[in-house]
């Protein structure tokens, strides 16, 4: 076996797995699993999104049904008065857990036209409740 296909069969292993590398701040990271065991959740699947509340043209907040709160940054004018419901999916990954730092998919219901498709990026758990206007989990 060369040196370039046992590095290649131990990335594979890794892949499958399901290990990920710390996020060092670019977009599309995960957590590992030193860092997920020292704080509160950092990742959270979309279908676990239970309110929103849009703070401006490109904010909105999610809450899951874990109690954590986390911030969605978008161009400006992904959201409005409008904005009936938001609906996440993650981008540019196989899997399905959205985390603190990726990128993600939001689809934005809207009362009179028709939704609207944005790319945002993922921060929190956001612990101020005033910011967010949702409660929030205090760990």
């Amino acid at each position: 076996m060369t040196k370039s296909h046992m590095v290649l069969t131990a990335l594979a292993a890794l892949a499958a797995s399901g290990c990920t590398a710390p996020n060092s701040g670019g977009y599309g990271g995960g957590i590992g699993p030193v860092q997920a065991a020292k704080g509160p959740s950092t990742c959270f699947l979309a279908r676990d999104v239970n309110n929103f509340n849009t703070r401006d043209r490109q904010t909105v907040y999610v809450s899951t049904r874990q109690g954590y709160v986390f911030r969605l940054d978008t161009p400006p004018g992904c959201f409005d008065a409008a904005t009936q419901s938001v609906a996440l999916e993650p981008f540019g990954s196989a899997g399905a857990r959205i985390c603190v730092g990726d990128r993600v998919r939001v689809a934005v219901g809207r009362f009179s036209s028709p939704p609207m498709r944005c790319i945002a990026n993922v921060s929190g758990p956001i612990r101020d409740s005033a910011a967010s206007g949702l409660p929030s989990r205090q760990d």
